[in-house]
Formats: C-alpha cells, sequence, structure tokens
C-alpha cells in the first residue's frame, strides 16, 4: 500500500489544476443535464449498460463473435460457453450499477462480491492467502494470512483521506487502484476488479455522467495509453515513490471527455425537444457528406427510434430531396437538392460498438 500512504509527497501541476478547473466546472452541471435528459434517461441507461458491457469484453479479450455479442447484449441470449456466461454476468452487475449505483458500500466483502459476480458460474473467486514465517520465542513459525486484511487497511486509508477533504477525489481514485492492483487481493480478476473499482468510486462520489456515456468505452478507446501508464506508474512502487500523476491525468481527460458527449447529448436532446425529430435528422442529413448511410445518422442519434429514421428518409425521398443508392442493409443514400451544403467535418466517426450494434434491426428485418 505505498501510493495512498506516501500521496502527499505528490504535486498538483497548474496544467493538471486546469484540466480540474474545467472537470469540476462540468461536473456543476451535472442537475442541468439531468434535468434535460429525463425525458429519455431509461433508454440512455439502458444503451450505456449495453455499451459498457460490450467494451469491458472488448478490455477483457473475452472469444466471443460479434453476432453472439449482440444477442448476448441486446436480446439476452442464454450464453454457451465460459466467455459468454462472464459477458452475461457483466451485463447483470452494471443493471445492478445502474439501480443501486448511490448504495455502494465500501467493504472487503462487497469487493469481493464484485468479482464473484463477474465470474459466477466460471472461476470460484476468493481471497488470496500467503505464508509468511515469524519468531517466537527463538524458534520460526510459519503462519497464513489472507489479503484481506491489507484490503482493509486500504479502504481505512482511503476513506481517511477521502473524508479529510484535504485531498483531489481523482487523485485519490487513481492511487487506490494503483494500491489495489499491487495487492492482487484475489485469485483471479484483479485487473477487472480494480477497473470497476475505479468507475464505481467515481459513480459513488456523484460523477453522474457515467449513467449517461460509457465509462469503459472511454478506457477502451484509449487502452493502450492507459495500460502503459500504469506500467510507469508501477516504477518504484514498492519504495513509495510510484508516479502516479500521468495516469490520474489521463483519467482527468477522460471524465473531460465523457462530460463533452454528455454536454452534446444534451444540447441534442434539448433541440429535439423544440422541433420535430424528423426536422432535426434532416438537418443532420444535410451537414453530412453528399453520400450518407442510415448508420451515419444512427452515429448522430443514437437514442432516436429507427422507425423515425425511416420515416424522416421516406419523407426527403418523396420531397425529391434525397434518393437511395443500392437496396437493403448496405444501402446508401444521395443528396439531390439545391439546400446550402454544409461542413460534414463534424461528423461523429462511428465507434466499434455503432458498427456492430447499428445494424440490429435491420438484421432481424433481413433473416425474416
Amino acid at each position: 500500500m505505498s501510493c495512498l500512504k506516501n500521496i502527499d509527497r505528490l504535486q498538483i501541476s497548474n496544467t493538471t489544476m486546469m484540466k480540474l478547473l474545467k472537470l469540476y466546472e462540468y461536473k456543476g452541471k451535472d442537475y442541468y443535464y439531468e434535468n434535460i435528459l429525463k425525458g429519455t434517461l431509461s433508454q440512455i441507461i439502458k444503451q450505456t449498460i449495453e455499451r459498457d458491457s460490450f467494451y469491458l469484453a472488448k478490455i477483457m479479450d473475452l472469444n466471443i463473435t460479434n453476432n453472439r455479442i449482440k444477442l448476448l447484449i441486446k436480446k439476452d441470449s442464454n450464453p454457451k460457453n465460459n466467455d459468454e456466461t462472464i459477458l452475461k454476468n457483466i451485463k447483470n452487475v452494471f443493471k445492478i450499477v445502474a439501480e443501486e449505483s448511490d448504495k455502494l458500500e465500501l467493504t472487503n466483502n462487497e469487493f469481493l462480491r464484485l468479482g464473484i459476480r463477474i465470474y459466477s458460474g466460471v472461476e470460484n473467486v476468493r481471497y488470496v492467502t500467503e505464508n509468511y514465517t515469524v519468531k517466537v520465542n527463538l524458534l520460526n513459525e510459519k503462519k497464513t494470512e489472507s489479503r484481506r486484511k491489507k484490503i482493509d487497511e486500504l479502504l481505512l486509508t482511503y476513506i481517511k483521506l477521502l473524508n479529510s477533504n484535504d485531498y483531489e477525489l481523482t487523485n485519490l481514485v487513481t492511487n487506490f487502484y494503483m494500491d489495489f492492483i499491487n495487492i492482487k487481493p484475489f485469485n483471479i480478476g484483479n485487473e477487472v476488479v480494480g477497473l470497476m473499482l475505479i468507475y464505481l468510486l467515481l459513480l459513488k462520489e456523484q460523477f453522474k455522467m457515467f449513467h449517461y456515456v460509457s465509462f469503459f468505452e472511454l478506457i477502451y478507446e484509449n487502452y493502450e495509453e492507459f495500460k502503459s501508464l500504469v506500467n510507469k506508474a508501477n516504477f518504484n512502487y514498492e519504495d513509495g515513490y510510484s508516479q502516479t500523476a500521468p495516469l490520474n491525468n489521463f483519467i482527468i481527460d477522460i471524465l473531460i471527455d465523457g462530460y463533452n458527449k454528455v454536454d452534446k447529448l444534451a444540447s441534442d436532446t434539448k433541440f429535439d425537444g423544440n422541433i420535430m425529430k424528423t426536422y432535426n435528422i434532416e438537418n443532420t442529413i444535410m451537414k453530412l457528406g453528399e453520400v450518407f448511410t442510415k448508420e451515419d445518422i444512427r452515429a448522430k442519434h443514437p437514442y432516436v427510434s429507427l422507425s423515425t429514421i425511416d420515416r424522416t428518409l421516406k419523407r426527403m425521398r418523396e420531397e425529391n430531396k434525397i434518393r437511395p443508392l443500392g437496396v437493403g442493409r448496405s444501402a446508401s443514400w444521395v443528396r439531390i437538392s439545391n439546400y446550402e451544403r454544409f461542413d460534414a467535418g463534424n461528423s461523429r466517426q462511428m465507434s466499434l460498438y455503432d458498427i456492430i450494434m447499428n445494424n440490429q434491426e435491420e438484421d432481424e428485418k433481413a433473416e425474416k
């Protein structure tokens, strides 16, 4: 437990301080975001659960085909092997978190229960015990001790520092994570549980943005950088000189990135509330490239139903503003109106999740 115990030696740079000011300015708008998004909150949370499940499965490198991922996440199909069981367990964990994030307790039993839920039906997760030798009356005596004790000590230190209000939260969470993964308390899954704990500790401290955007998508998009920073932070860990500042900056950066996405989502939702959704979609189409696909629209409006998009395309086709190129799932569309053209550079690049998931309804129609 070298990081939290030595947190007083860490200094926050001016660059980090400016990032934190921006982050907490965003966090101060949580009530505003909640008020704007409350009309579609259940739908947003449902998709966030699916995205978190998808990207954590990718981080864990579960051997599951994309088609099976869709069925397990979207349709709750029954798992056929261990990796699919883990994915199903992961989704159930995120459902529980969405419902009970405010009730999270910081205890060693809760941490163990988290690991058990993730690997239920696959592995028996337990605290590791280790042997050590003590001298009793000039004799060496062997004893065993569970790493649960080290987690108890880590929790007590974290809670004490948190309650003191003398330390910045993301810095505490970063250093807690480094101590946790170095303790390696469980026989399996320490890296996964450690990532989950970053996510849960931030949620517990009211970073409500993770109800609207996927924490694990943000991690996955920059996963190689994350692993590199963790490795660098491990240098000199045992000596109490772990350099956790770059990793902390990474956590702050993904939080700001997440809030940028929430801010855009809130702006789009507010705009949707002021004009008919179909004309909002038309406005998006006019900002896309001359040739576009339905998936391009879905990427910009992930919470708008497919039927609304189809209705808009049908209307614009009847108004002779667009025409189809090809048929079926791979069909594209081309603008043929004399509307003013907009710069398409603002079009959001589709994520891996979008590519795999967005054709779900079209797949079902094709199968029928």
